[in-house]
């Protein structure tokens, strides 16, 4: 990504995620913040598993908030 991208790949990398959700277009806006949120600590710390604890940690909480709802 930075060699194409340069220093803005994480912008380039959040527009692509966001991108990704064009089956959804009302997520996209959503997508693309998200995407800022999860590529700009890869690309801080150049490690995969922050973006992927973000992902993670946010897709936890929004399942044990929609269990909790249904149990209700």
């Amino acid at each position: 990504m930075r060699t194409a991208f340069g220093r803005a790949d994480w912008i380039a990398n959040a527009v692509l995620f966001g991108a990704y959700h064009l089956h959804q277009p009302w997520s996209i806006p959503t997508a693309t913040l998200s995407g800022l949120l999860f590529a700009y600590p890869t690309k801080r710390f150049r490690s995969a598993w922050l973006g992927i604890l973000i992902h993670s940690s946010q897709s936890i909480f929004f399942t044990a908030l929609l269990i909790r709802l249904v149990l209700k």
